[in-house]
């Protein structure tokens, strides 16, 4: 069964990257909400995918993942329709990374990061008022 690993908006909400795969095995896809269309642009084979960010102007994104060979995290980036290893992640900047993302999917559990939980809540708080 296919599940997606985790995911994150485009910073003009036109677009929705994406990690999906089933156990031991991912990839990393980019939906376009214009025209439905679910483009792969990994053609390798990861390990998993637990973290997926845009870059501010929407014209890449970094990843984090591991591959089935290796068992170090790499963050990855994609653009221009490439991917280039950036930096092998040591536990603290791997956790500065994991930090500001929204929230994570790892070993099937929701992980939401306190800062962001704290701002959805104020988010919805100023909602209701």
């Amino acid at each position: 069964m296919l599940t997606i690993n985790s995911y994150n908006w485009s910073p003009d909400g036109k677009q929705l990257a994406c990690a999906f795969g089933d156990l031991g095995s991912s990839f990393l896809a980019i939906f376009n909400t214009g025209n439905g269309e679910l483009r792969v642009v990994s053609d390798e084979d990861y390990e998993s995918i637990p973290a997926v960010v845009w870059h501010k102007d929407g014209l890449g994104l970094d990843f984090i993942s591991r591959w089935a060979a290796s068992e170090e995290e790499v963050l990855y980036r994609y653009r221009q329709d490439s991917i280039k290893e950036v930096l092998k992640l040591n536990e603290k900047n791997r956790q500065m990374i994991m930090d500001i993302l929204p929230f994570t999917v790892h070993a099937g559990v929701l992980k939401i990061s306190i800062c962001r939980l704290q701002m959805l809540i104020s988010l919805t708080l100023m909602q209701l008022m």
